[in-house]
């Protein structure tokens, strides 16, 4: 049996944190049921999202860090750095552990510590960038240190795999996109006119979604002034944004000074996976305005909830967007999202088209089955390159 310690500080698959906690969540699943003994750390910061019974039901063993400050505020960071730390070397001590894998840039420093202390290989995974500013400068340094001294890096997209082959890391890097479960989509059956009839939009009315953690990154600003500029004609549509954050306040006050607010609706913090796929499958487009991405989750979900995507070309997206052909890639330009929203509102058979072509890829290169074989694979070989 292969023990393994992941570590990931805010785990909420059921939040507004969900990407790669649903990534985690589902694809360890899969390693479960072939033999895997799943160690997996977390923090109680967003304990009313962590579905610790429901982890330790599937077969994983739960380490929950005691936190006294929030994540991802500064002092919580600094918090959990330390007692995940030391969580992590009694574990290491105490298990038969074989391989760590990291999350993100501080668990990996974490991850450094038990690794050293136990003499195992550690994989870290870089799920995306920062927010723009001083501490990501920060955290590029760190990163860099981590990546130094790890075995080996999984980067989601040939754009992370570019910077960390100029870093000198060729050897150890390897990409592994982030993957869906398709069957989530497909057993759950939806009213559609039920769901938005909820949120106080009639069966008429067009739907334009977005969920996210609202911070500067996810640059949802943009949406809004898109959605002012379509506003002006067209007053049958909707703008549903999914998600609490840091700049929650501040968008809400923007959709004010746009003249748009009676026309978006902001539902905060979402409790519950199956809130997230019926607005998924309730909506008539999907768009994403972010700066800066890994391989978003939600943009794959969307996929294969057979909704189609709009998009700035953030991270790995255009890797995974075909313009006009399973999506519509579009320039960090208003007026240009605005254009690409009502082209896929008003134009049915080039909508049908998208969805049909998204569909059969996230299906045939991105099912969760797919993502656990490869990762099967990798830390076998790591393993057996250990014992040699």
């Amino acid at each position: 049996m292969i023990g393994v310690l992941v570590n990931i500080g805010l785990f909420a698959p059921h939040g507004e944190y969900g990407g790669t906690s649903v990534y985690i969540f589902k694809v360890y699943k899969q390693l479960l049921s072939k033999g895997f003994k799943i160690h997996i750390i977390i923090s109680n910061t967003n304990d009313e999202l962590v579905p610790i019974k429901e982890l330790q039901e599937s077969g994983y063993v739960v380490h929950v860090v005691p936190m006294k400050f929030a994540m991802p505020g500064l002092l919580g960071t600094i918090e959990y750095f330390i007692r995940s730390t030391i969580l992590s070397v009694k574990i290491c001590k105490n298990e038969n552990i074989d391989i760590i894998h990291a999350n993100h840039i501080y668990e990996g420093i974490s991850g450094l510590f038990s690794s050293y202390v136990i003499d195992k290989p550690l994989i870290i995974t870089f799920h995306g960038e920062g927010n723009p500013g001083a501490v990501w400068e920060l955290k590029k340094i760190i990163r860099y240190f981590v990546a130094l001294k790890c075995t080996k890096i999984i980067l989601l997209n040939k754009r992370q795999m570019s910077l960390f082959q100029n870093y000198g890391f060729t050897q150890k890097i390897l990409q592994l996109p982030t993957g869906v479960d398709i069957d989530e989509f497909n057993k759950l059956e939806i009213n559609r006119n039920k769901v938005k009839e909820s949120l106080g939009i009639s069966k008429d009315e067009k739907l334009i979604l977005t969920i996210s953690f609202l911070n500067q990154r996810k640059n949802v600003e943009l949406l809004l002034n898109a959605f002012a500029i379509m506003s002006h004609d067209n007053d049958n549509c909707k703008l549903l944004v999914v998600g609490g954050g840091p700049s929650y306040d501040r968008l809400l006050k923007l959709s004010e000074q746009l003249n748009i607010r009676e026309n978006v609706i902001f539902t905060g913090r979402v409790m519950g996976r199956g809130k997230i796929i019926q607005f998924l499958q309730s909506a008539d487009v999907f768009v994403l305005t972010s700066l800066e991405e890994g391989l978003p989750l939600v943009v794959l979900e969307a996929m294969a909830a057979k909704l189609p995507v709009v998009t700035t070309p953030a991270g790995g997206l255009p890797e995974l967007i075909k313009n006009n052909y399973n999506g519509i890639l579009v320039d960090y330009d208003p007026l240009e999202v605005a254009n690409a929203i009502k082209k896929v509102l008003d134009d049915a058979p080039f909508k049908g088209r998208l969805i049909e072509n998204a569909y059969s890829c996230v299906s045939s290169e991105y099912s969760y089955d797919l993502i656990a074989l490869n990762l099967e694979t990798l830390y076998r070989s790591v393993i057996d390159e250990e014992t040699l």
